[in-house]
């Protein structure tokens, strides 16, 4: 036992004093009990005896089955309640049979006496099936045939002398029986005490075993009183109260063994070491932790989750709350009285946090409440897991996906279109030939809209083809001079056979920017739809200057303009929206401007469509691209 629970906050002198009057209670008792039976010495051990069955072994018994968590020894304890139960029932009848006229419930008593060896029989029997104890087979073996030898001993002895004149048959027939039980209890107990328990259930063995030797010395002395052989009643009565008596005693020492007291300063150290290790943990942690009260107040954050609000711990303020600190987390967690009432932890996937200075950042956030010792919530604890990676990657599948779809749809649809209807030209030639041996002048027309399918689907697969090299990286960045690439794509077209096309080229400053050898397919793509998509003459005109966007930062903007029949306001809303899947199916014939808008993106800028003469579509088209300049050209 810990002595210092005599130092320890709370045991003061009102306490003392309790423990005084019940001693003095005690007393008094054993006072009374011992005028109640003959012999003042054999009284007062006999009524001791009692109170300790009463006050010590029954109660310790009850305590050290609720405290213990080892499965053997609740059983143990379990027997042992069950025999201070009968037996304290046994002593008050056997109290009543002092009275006159009730001297036969001694017979009663008797038998409730027997009646103890059940339970703890039961419980040893428990106890030893377990599978993990091991005995030696030598010494069970021993133990065995020493039982036995001493049971045929005892067996003998009673029935030899049974016959005895003044013999008392009912007590001869009870104390033999009991001598038995007593035999196998011991047999039992040294069989688990053999074994390879750990210390206190061997301990609590130990005391079975020594109350029930006292216990065959006791029946031993009254077996030999109800044979008539000697006087030996007072002498199993006074080994009976020794018997209890150190049993009451040993339960009281296991119990008091067990007792380890905590003074309030080593409680408070103890909760300072918990406190300080919950605060290792949490700043350790590779997520962002905060921990807040019921109101949302913060308790604790570590450094990554202040990182993640912009804050650090030098400037946190105090009686921050989580909403100020995180103002993102305000807008999806449900409030705090929903998050104290329930159960279970509410999750948000793809939070979108951006502070200045930084790119923004999505996070899987997860709160969920923790309970004190009465059951209320204490305290809420927000997680944070970067899944800006993740979701990059997710993204881009899905980019991918969309973009996959598109490759597949246009060689599904479009190209096998225009293959249908080439096909379907040439088998009419082919029949006008097998008919009328030739083709004539007017005929020329099933072999031209053949040739003019096929180049369609040729220019299909070569803008897939060049999509797919750009986005695999195979045409790396680098500047290139805006005006020459735009006076070798205007070249081609000024002149163009069989077409009235005038082209302009208008450099108002020169301008290099970060691209590749596929900034020609753009500009390419952008004159060439202003000849496709113009019937008879049309002018084109070709612009460049320099503009400032924001933050100051300058761009170049590339202007063509044609004076065709125009765009209308619906059509400019779908026109770049090729690689939609989601509003309408893709069209070969649109995906010149669709490839260029995708180049023109991953070279950092915009492309735009508006009309020529602003308000009037049918002046005709403008496309412009704005691509953000190289201030310091390296040439």
């Amino acid at each position: 036992m810990d002595w210092r629970v005599m130092l320890a906050k709370g045991f003061n002198t009102f306490i003392l004093l309790l423990i005084v009057v019940q001693f003095l209670l005690l007393l008094g008792i054993i006072v009374l009990l011992s005028y109640l039976g003959s012999g003042l010495f054999m009284s007062i051990i006999t009524a001791v005896s009692t109170i300790t069955l009463v006050v010590l072994c029954l109660p310790l018994s009850v305590l050290q089955y609720f405290s213990s968590r080892d499965r053997k020894l609740k059983v143990l304890f379990a027997g042992l309640i069950m025999v201070f139960l009968i037996s304290s029932l046994a002593v008050i009848i056997w109290y009543l049979a002092e009275f006159p006229g009730y001297f036969w419930l001694t017979d009663v008593t008797k038998f409730l006496t027997l009646l103890t060896y059940l339970p703890l029989l039961v419980s040893l029997l428990a106890v030893s099936r377990a599978r993990d104890l091991k005995i030696e087979p030598y010494n069970k073996a021993a133990i065995v045939f020493l039982s036995v030898v001493s049971a045929l001993v005892v067996a003998f002895y009673a029935l030899a002398n049974a016959g005895r004149a003044g013999a008392d048959t009912f007590g001869i027939i009870n104390y033999t029986v009991s001598i038995l039980l007593d035999i196998v209890v011991l047999a039992l107990t040294s069989v688990l005490i053999l074994t390879h328990l750990q210390g206190k259930l061997r301990y609590l063995l130990s005391i079975i075993l020594i109350t029930y030797l006292l216990s065959t010395v006791a029946d031993v002395a009254v077996l030999i009183d109800s044979l008539n052989l000697y006087e030996a009643f007072d002498v199993g009565r006074f080994v009976y109260a020794i018997m209890i008596n150190f049993t009451g005693l040993a339960l009281l020492a296991y119990s008091l063994g067990n007792i380890k007291v905590i003074t309030v300063e080593e409680v408070s150290r103890k909760l300072n070491d918990v406190t300080l290790l919950m605060s290792d943990l949490v700043e350790q942690s590779p997520l962002a932790i905060c921990i807040c009260d019921t109101t949302g107040a913060i308790l604790m954050a570590n450094d990554r989750f202040l990182d993640i609000c912009g804050l650090s711990r030098p400037d946190a303020p105090g009686g921050l709350t989580v909403i100020q600190a995180l103002p993102e987390a305000g807008k999806v967690l449900p409030p705090l009285s929903r998050l104290t009432t329930g159960t279970g932890a509410f999750t948000v996937d793809g939070l979108r946090i951006e502070r200045a200075g930084k790119a923004p950042a999505y996070f899987r956030m997860k709160a969920f409440p923790t309970r004190g010792s009465d059951g209320l919530v204490a305290s809420i604890v927000i997680i944070l897991d970067d899944v800006t990676e993740r979701k990059a990657f997710e993204d881009q599948l899905v980019i991918e996906k969309k973009q996959t779809e598109l490759y597949v749809d246009l060689m599904g649809h479009d190209v096998n279109n225009m293959n249908q209807i080439a096909m379907g030209f040439l088998e009419i030639a082919e029949e006008k030939l097998r008919q009328e041996g030739r083709l004539g002048e007017d005929d020329l027309y099933l072999l031209s809209k053949p040739i003019e399918a096929l180049a369609h689907n040729s220019r299909i697969i070569y803008n897939i083809r060049k999509l797919q090299q750009e986005k695999a990286g195979e045409y790396r960045h680098k500047p290139v001079d805006v005006g020459e690439t735009l006076a070798g794509v205007t070249s081609r077209y000024s002149g163009l056979a069989g077409r009235d096309v005038r082209v302009s080229l208008c450099i108002g400053e020169d301008c290099t920017v970060m691209a590749n050898e596929l900034l020609g397919e753009v500009f390419d793509n952008l004159v060439g739809n202003a000849v496709k998509h113009t019937e008879g003459p049309v002018c084109i005109r070709v612009a460049v200057d320099k503009i400032s966007g924001a933050g100051g930062k300058d761009y170049c903007r590339v202007t063509v303009e044609d004076d065709g029949q125009g765009i209308t306001d619906e059509m400019k809303g779908k026109l770049f929206d090729r690689l939609s899947m989601d509003n309408k199916r893709a069209r070969g014939s649109g995906f010149g401007l669709c490839l260029s808008k995708i180049l023109v993106e991953d070279f950092g800028g915009r492309l735009e469509v508006e009309d020529r003469v602003q308000g009037d579509y049918t002046k005709g088209a403008k496309f412009v691209v704005t691509l953000p300049l190289i201030t310091d050209n390296p040439r």
